[in-house]
């Protein structure tokens, strides 16, 4: 599945659900930065996780059940809260580490983490760990296949700009959107991590 045929199946999930998708993504926008704004980023760090694994159910509904609940936003702090919060706490901690090596192994390493939300989400039981390294995993030889379907969205950030950013309302969701529909495609290519245990044979290419 190439990058256009994502985009697609993100606008087309999207169609009649912007609203939905747009309040998700802003709510979960205010209340990490609000909550970091007040806390000097210290609560917010710890609710990271929790948070966008909420986002990104809400996404991952939308994408197969052409619902988007907003009540879904904070399903990541019903089930293993603990194991969340130290998934926020260790992934920010590992990233910085590694950024210590001149930026761009924390990059990399970024990259490597990417899929940990989306797994948790999948999969609410795993420890902390086991996202992580399913994530490790699940992204080895993919990290430059996320980055280029990112940086594909260049051109809309920068017109966004002139905008004075209320084209990122709709940018936001759609660039979640497209994310969500690269990691639904991982996941089902992998037997371990697909949530029906079904295996997609689409391929993600330029």
């Amino acid at each position: 599945m190439n990058r256009k045929e994502l985009k697609s199946k993100a606008l087309e999930h999207l169609k009649g659900h912007w609203g939905y998708a747009i309040l998700s993504v802003f709510l979960c926008m205010i209340i990490i930065d609000g909550v970091g704004a007040a806390t000097a980023g210290i609560v917010a760090l710890l609710f990271t996780a929790p948070m966008l694994i909420g986002l990104y159910s809400i996404f991952l509904d939308g994408s197969r059940k052409g619902e988007y609940d907003i009540a879904t936003l904070f399903v990541g702090f019903k089930e293993n809260l603990v194991e969340k919060i130290i998934l926020s706490l260790y992934k920010a901690l590992m990233v910085f580490l590694w950024s210590l090596l001149f930026i761009i192994p924390g990059i990399i390493k970024s990259y490597a983490y990417s899929a940990a939300e989306y797994i948790a989400a999948e999969h609410p039981d795993y420890s902390f760990k086991k996202c992580l390294t399913e994530s490790e995993r699940l992204m080895k030889g993919h990290k430059w296949e996320l980055f280029v379907l990112q940086l594909s969205f260049l051109g809309w950030m920068i017109l966004g700009m002139f905008t004075f950013g209320i084209l990122y309302f709709w940018l936001a969701p759609y660039m979640i959107a497209t994310q969500t529909e690269f990691f639904i495609v991982l996941m089902g290519q992998d037997s371990e991590l697909s949530k029906k245990g079904t295996v997609v044979t689409a391929e993600i290419v330029k």
